[in-house]
């Protein structure tokens, strides 16, 4: 398919493997191996989730054990391309690593 780099479906297979969003169950385990700080942004329209993005965004903070600095955010009603949420996903980041 042209357009699509060819390490995107390698990426796309990998985090299906590592994170499973689909399935309530999955405790995120690798995230615990995570030391660095951390911010997940999402929104609540995000379709590629199957769980409620607050359930989602809570097992994110509880696997990540490790980590010194776990942030979640979810961007009001924003869809997983973050249409018509691109300005406050950049000023949501952009105030994170400012306060790092």
């Amino acid at each position: 398919m042209s357009g699509i780099p060819t390490n995107w479906r390698r990426w796309q297979g990998i985090s299906r493997q590592i994170l499973h969003f689909y399935n309530p169950e999955d405790e995120f385990s690798v995230l615990s191996t995570i030391s660095i700080p951390s911010i997940t942004i999402m929104g609540k329209k995000d379709g590629a989730l199957s769980i409620p993005v607050e359930q989602t965004m809570e097992r994110i903070k509880k696997a990540m054990t490790n980590s010194k600095r776990v942030e979640t955010v979810i961007l009001g009603d924003a869809n997983h391309q973050y249409d018509d949420y691109q300005q406050e996903l950049a000023d949501t980041v952009k105030t994170w690593i400012q306060i790092m």
